[in-house]
């Protein structure tokens, strides 16, 4: 496996430390929401931060509105195969 940098290929590298609070074994851990508190980008951009509880998880809704005329229209024309 290569260690060199690839452009266009982003590695995600993360680390969670499993202190009494945040990874407990018998999944009695309910989920939080989170706030950044600190970061920071090193020059070779390896990105460092800090999160602090912000209490429940937000919930909303992942309906959208409904589609315009001409989004209907290009829909239609596209089922039609006339687009």
């Amino acid at each position: 496996m290569s260690t060199s940098a690839t452009p266009g290929l982003v590695w995600l590298l993360g680390s969670l430390s499993c202190g009494t609070r945040t990874c407990r074994d018998d999944g009695s851990e309910k989920p939080s929401a989170l706030n950044l508190v600190e970061h920071f980008v090193s020059p070779k951009g390896v990105v460092i931060t800090t999160y602090e509880p912000a209490g429940e998880v937000p919930t909303g809704s992942f309906a959208s509105k409904a589609p315009s005329e001409e989004e209907l229209e290009r829909r239609r024309k596209i089922a039609a195969g006339t687009w």
